[in-house]
């Protein structure tokens, strides 16, 4: 029997060799790809809460005494004295 290829095992183990390397390949894509998608829906789910908290934070603030003014800012000295308790602890 004639053997037309010499080197037939060599070019099947080669081959079997870049099957395996790229099927390793196909899913390290596969996991990037999700790590992608995984991201996408974070950055999605963190741009909406971005733009509220925008929102809230640039609403006009408006008051209709000087009286009001006075309880706001009381208000806020309070919340941040306590927020710097908090952390002491």
């Amino acid at each position: 029997m004639y053997n037309f290829y010499p080197d037939g095992k060599k070019l099947l183990d080669d081959s079997d060799q870049r099957k395996q390397t790229l099927l390793r390949l196909q899913d390290q894509y596969r996991q990037i790809e999700d790590l992608y998608l995984a991201f996408a829906k974070k950055a999605s789910a963190f741009n909406s809460w971005f733009e509220n908290a925008e929102e809230d934070l640039t609403y006009p603030v408006r008051y209709n005494s000087v009286e009001e003014i006075r309880v706001s800012i009381g208000r806020e000295i309070a919340w941040l004295l306590i927020g710097r308790w908090f952390t002491i602890l």
